[in-house]
């Protein structure tokens, strides 16, 4: 993920199917241009926005997409958290790695009791 789509993304908080979330959604979201074997890449991201288009998605794939970038970041959370137990961190990654596990701790607990009730 380039850095500019980390940072528009991180100005709607956090990974919720929100009124936000057609925007997210253009920015994870973007046309495969090459592929090889199982590998591809994807259109660069400008920096636009058409949150339009994804309005239209039907709910099952903007659920399966939110579980998708949320086991993904858990995921990349653990990896890095694990990586750097090796070597030791700052006190101030250690800290900001630990808010960021707490935040999708409370995603995934909310996500889990929007969808059974």
């Amino acid at each position: 993920m380039s850095y500019g789509a980390y940072v528009d993304i991180s100005k709607f908080g956090q990974l919720t199917i929100d009124d936000n979330w057609p925007k997210i959604m253009s920015i994870l979201y973007r046309p495969v241009t090459d592929k090889k074997g199982d590998m591809y890449s994807i259109e660069a991201y400008t920096g636009e926005i058409d949150d339009k288009l994804f309005l239209q998605v039907p709910m099952d794939i903007h659920f399966g997409s939110l579980f998708f970038f949320v086991n993904l970041l858990t995921d990349l959370l653990s990896g890095t958290l694990k990586y750097l137990k090796v070597e030791g961190m700052p006190p101030n990654i250690k800290s900001i790695l630990e808010k960021s596990g707490e935040i999708t701790k409370h995603l995934l607990n909310l996500q889990t009791d929007n969808m059974v009730g």
